[in-house]
């Protein structure tokens, strides 16, 4: 609603309605789903670790997540927008952390922008940055000490 409003404010009033169809109605998330990933979060769930989804992520990611893969394994979620604090700002590993008693010595970050990792490093947390190749990804989860079958 604030990017409409924020759009809407800077068109002619005619055209409110197409942006609202563009930003609100039109928009359908789309998502690319690595083979193997889907896979490797049953595995870790299995496995007995806890699973959670931290995005940066718009407030319409709840009306789509759960078409996520594996989305059942997980065990909670945070997003950007609902903090707007948007990763790798320290203080939404932090809220992840503080909202699921979470220990970050205990907590491993998967992210494929190096930086966010490196920012979940600096809280104490262990983690990969994934190149889009799940067999690597699990050779360094057990590298880390994370045993989530194969």
């Amino acid at each position: 609603e604030d990017a409409l409003k924020a759009i809407c404010g800077r068109l002619p009033e005619h055209l409110h309605p197409y942006a609202r169809i563009l930003v609100c109605d039109w928009w359908k998330p789309e998502f690319h789903v690595k083979e193997g990933i889907e896979q490797l979060i049953r595995d870790v769930k299995a496995a007995g670790y806890g699973v959670y989804l931290l995005s940066n992520a718009n407030t319409r990611q709840a009306e789509y997540c759960t078409r996520l893969p594996g989305w059942e394994c997980f065990d909670g979620r945070v997003t950007s927008a609902e903090l707007n604090i948007l990763k790798p700002d320290e203080r939404i590993y932090k809220h992840l952390l503080q909202k699921y008693d979470l220990k970050a010595e205990e907590c491993f970050m998967i992210d494929d922008s190096p930086v966010n990792v490196y920012s979940a490093l600096k809280c104490g947390f262990r983690g990969a940055v994934f190149h889009d190749d799940v067999a690597r990804l699990r050779k360094q989860m057990a590298e880390a000490g994370i045993a989530a079958g194969s």
